[in-house]
């Protein structure tokens, strides 16, 4: 019997966490900075390695070749759901997204310290790193082109912040 998380099992509540993880701390981040600039970075990597042992926690699932599948209801008067797949492709490159991100994560400590924009630079690395996720276990196309959207919309304001 699978353990139950909220009511959903094991595997369900990791496949959902891969990609919530990092959202959650990049919401979170401004508020991090508030308090304290030099603890951003170790809240950035937590949450990166917690996303990235998610991603591990579904490898049982794909060496026995099953797969993940879980959905929420996203707008109910449109009838629009969101939903998670992981199934072993997908369980594989989340693992290759998470482990290459925390790995990053953990580098851009030394190179970004003591950066004046620290705060907004982990915002948009934990932001990224969910966008990334959330295309690897998306199960339907509507969600990957938001997300992708929303991902090109952020390159271009980073841009823009550069340039100016």
């Amino acid at each position: 019997m699978a353990t139950e998380i909220l009511g959903m099992s094991f595997e369900v509540t990791s496949a959902w966490l891969i990609w919530i993880l990092p959202f959650a701390a990049a919401l979170i981040m401004p508020g991090i900075g508030k308090l304290s600039k030099k603890s951003t970075g170790y809240v950035a990597v937590g949450f990166a390695l917690m996303s990235a042992v998610s991603a591990v926690s579904l490898i049982p699932v794909a060496l026995e070749a099953n797969e993940v599948h879980s959905q929420i209801m996203w707008i109910d008067a449109l009838g629009l759901k969101a939903g998670v797949l992981a199934d072993p492709l997908s369980i594989i490159m989340a693992n290759v997204v998470g482990w290459i991100s925390f790995l990053i994560m953990i580098y851009s400590t030394g190179y970004m310290k003591g950066d004046k924009d620290i705060t907004r630079f982990w915002f948009w690395m934990l932001f990224f790193i969910g966008s990334m996720q959330l295309i690897v276990l998306s199960d339907n196309l509507l969600q990957v082109i938001l997300w992708l959207g929303r991902c090109r919309t952020c390159i271009l304001c980073i841009n823009q912040l550069l340039v100016s």
